[in-house]
């Protein structure tokens, strides 16, 4: 009855869990297993739990939810959120039916396994300008490119969502399974300080659509 772990592995690096490993399952327990492969149980709400984040404990950027583990429920668009002493509330109006979790960090690109074409697709880092900071939800079928930002609304006090556009010519992304962020491939600024002419072309690409490429 505790379900496989076939959803997501988090390792905690924002220090709220000392560096632990946070894994969910299919059964919907919430796991955080220690250095030593000690594991403690956090949480268990009976749903089939689908991409992970420990959110970074920035209280500015994400209120009440600083610190705190995130994870999908794709068979109810719903999105869970807990904590060191269980389970927190659920975002019942995330109005995305979550297959992957991460957070759009600076000055790293894109890589998404597009299961239904069998490719694997990236996004360069500079067309995430805009939503860096903010955390990337990923959805298997639906949606014009099955992407979203989340951010959260302190006055609203509650997640906001917002479903990220797709360049025209950009590859289609069929079925997104999981995704990620890596700095793999980022071309380095020369010591001069003087970007070289590749990475001036890659920001004039701008950020009205991502272009997504094989």
């Amino acid at each position: 009855g505790d379900g496989l772990f076939r959803g997501s592995l988090f390792v905690d690096n924002t220090g709220v869990y000392n560096g632990d490993l946070i894994a969910v399952t299919t059964g919907g327990q919430v796991w955080r297993v220690d250095e030593n492969g000690a594991g403690i149980l956090l949480a268990d709400v009976n749903t089939h739990l689908e991409g992970l984040l420990v959110l970074p404990n920035d209280p500015v950027k994400w209120g009440r939810f600083a610190g705190q583990i995130i994870a999908g429920a794709e068979g109810q668009g719903n999105l869970y959120v807990f904590g060191n002493s269980g389970h927190i509330s659920t975002e019942t109006n995330i109005g995305v039916n979550i297959e992957d979790i991460d957070l759009i960090q600076a000055n790293t690109n894109f890589f998404g396994v597009n299961f239904g074409t069998g490719r694997l697709l990236g996004a360069e880092a500079s067309q995430w300008g805009s939503v860096v900071g903010d955390v990337l939800l990923t959805q298997e079928f639906g949606g014009a490119s099955g992407l979203w930002s989340m951010s959260f609304d302190s006055i609203l006090d509650q997640f906001i969502t917002e479903e990220i556009t797709v360049a025209a010519g950009s590859f289609n992304p069929g079925q997104w399974e999981h995704v990620t962020f890596a700095s793999a491939g980022i071309l380095e600024i020369p010591p001069t300080g003087v970007p070289e002419p590749s990475i001036l072309a890659l920001m004039g690409l701008g950020l009205a659509g991502l272009g997504f490429a094989r």
